[in-house]
């Protein structure tokens, strides 16, 4: 606390100088212009712990999101009855339990507003899949398993501002994407 400077931005005091259309400003501080100075001293903690050396290796993890994206962004049903929604930069997955309980869990490879969202039911191995979309600067499409929420493919988004609606094609090979733009333009992706 003794490196606090003596000059600031907001502890001059106004002298009076000998020309009265004149004033001097002073840089030293004093307890009437710079009361600030007896609080300062409190913020010092009264203790510290000797045993604490390095940050706490305690991780927050996300239990719950309530709410989801407005703005156009439609929620959608998997064939066994899960249901998908955007909210914020995540994708919620949304699973009844038998006895009737909710279990969410949670698709965070996106680093910004997830804009759209579009599922598509393969025949084989792969099974249903799901592609979603951001907004923003370093936008992309990523497209994911229903079942373990793990990326297949990350493709960075041609539009400006990323995407305001995508859709797979009937065969689910091909993903349509409307720009979030002036111009709404067009891409189609081969994935």
């Amino acid at each position: 606390l003794h490196d606090v400077p003596n000059c600031g931005a907001d502890i001059y005091s106004e002298k009076s100088s000998p020309n009265p259309n004149q004033q001097s400003k002073s840089c030293s501080p004093s307890a009437s212009n710079a009361p600030w100075r007896d609080q300062v001293r409190l913020l010092k903690p009264k203790y510290e712990d000797p045993g604490v050396s390095s940050a706490p290796t305690a991780e927050l993890s996300l239990e719950w999101i309530y709410g989801r994206n407005a703005g156009g962004t439609q929620a959608l049903y998997s064939s066994s009855g899960t249901m998908f929604y955007p909210a914020g930069s995540m994708v919620v997955k949304l699973t009844r339990t038998e006895e009737g309980q909710c279990i969410q869990q949670f698709f965070s490879e996106h680093s910004d507003h997830v804009s759209s969202i579009d599922i598509f039911g393969f025949g084989d191995d792969m099974g249903e899949v799901i592609a979603s979309s951001d907004v923003g600067d370093e936008s992309k499409i990523c497209v994911w398993s229903v079942v373990t929420l793990s990326s297949f493919v990350t493709i960075p988004v041609f539009h400006q501002n990323g995407t305001a609606r995508l859709n797979f094609s009937p065969s689910g090979n091909l993903l349509l994407t409307l720009g979030n733009n002036d111009k709404n333009t067009i891409a189609v992706y081969q994935w």
